[in-house]
């Protein structure tokens, strides 16, 4: 298996966090004729296009604080910042924006039935980063007890 440095591998998470970044804006401007087409409706003039489409954009806010806050913690680590607890509260609020992701899948499950196992899997993973938060708040009061140690 292909084994990259610690830090080659952090440049390539800022490089492709910011390459979604560029995704995600432009899906700000393609979503309102994105989702009458998915839809099969005629135009996002359409009344029923409007609750999906809030949802998307929903979504795509919640996207995109969510690759902010991974860029700020690629970034911390890139400076050697590890178990800090800036990284903790990045950590936090990452894990809440994944959460929170689930609920306006799980109110498009009306349109698109995939969107029940997108809303799923961004519950499960909000969870796993809740544990990630945890443990790396440990690591934190751990390391700031060994630092005042003499």
């Amino acid at each position: 298996m292909l084994k990259i440095n610690k830090k080659a591998s952090t440049v390539i998470t800022v490089v492709l966090a910011s390459l979604f970044m560029a995704a995600l804006v432009c899906l700000y401007f393609m979503l309102p004729s994105l989702v009458p087409k998915m839809l099969d409706l005629k135009g996002y003039g359409d009344v029923s296009a409007s609750v999906p489409l809030i949802a998307a954009y929903v979504i795509l806010a919640l996207a995109t604080v969510s690759d902010l806050l991974v860029l700020m913690l690629a970034v911390s680590v890139l400076k050697g910042e590890v178990f800090t607890d800036g990284n903790v509260a990045i950590l936090r609020r990452l894990s809440w924006c994944v959460i929170l992701a689930a609920g306006p899948f799980a109110l498009l499950t009306v349109w698109f039935t995939l969107s029940a196992a997108v809303g799923f899997v961004a519950l499960f993973v909000g969870i796993c980063l809740r544990v990630v938060k945890n443990a790396f708040e440990e690591a934190a009061a751990i390391k700031a007890e060994n630092d005042f140690t003499i």
